[in-house]
């Protein structure tokens, strides 16, 4: 049974930990955040990502949830949990574009270099 307001024995070691969660959850955003950047930077495409990663960075519960108010920190982790779940669905949707771009790139170099340009002297009909 929960009770709402958090107090009783164990009640600050259940914040500490919920609040803890929470920090590291911001630093998992936050490596997504960087990741996602680096991919926009690279491929100069899709800069819709990094911004709702930094936007969820920005927001994220960790500095925007009290921790130590009524529910002993539930819902700070919880919503913690749910920014980084939506931080990693955009950079996984990020990456699978990324790699698509780069897989089309790749097959237009290869069928570009397949193609050879062959001039009066190397024309295998004039050979005959």
């Amino acid at each position: 049974m929960i009770l709402w307001a958090c107090s009783g024995k164990g009640a600050g070691k259940l914040i500490a930990e919920n609040i803890e969660y929470a920090e590291q959850m911001a630093w998992a955003v936050g490596v997504m955040s960087a990741v996602s950047l680096m991919i926009y930077l690279f491929m100069r495409r899709y800069k819709a990502f990094p911004i709702v990663c930094l936007a969820l960075l920005a927001l994220h519960p960790a500095w925007t949830i009290s921790g130590i108010m009524g529910d002993c920190g539930f819902l700070k982790a919880g919503a913690a949990s749910f920014f980084v779940l939506f931080c990693g669905l955009a950079l996984g949707l990020q990456s699978v574009a990324a790699g698509v771009m780069l897989l089309g790139w790749s097959a237009r170099r290869l069928s570009s270099a397949s193609r050879k340009d062959y001039s009066d002297d190397d024309d295998p009909q004039s050979m005959r």
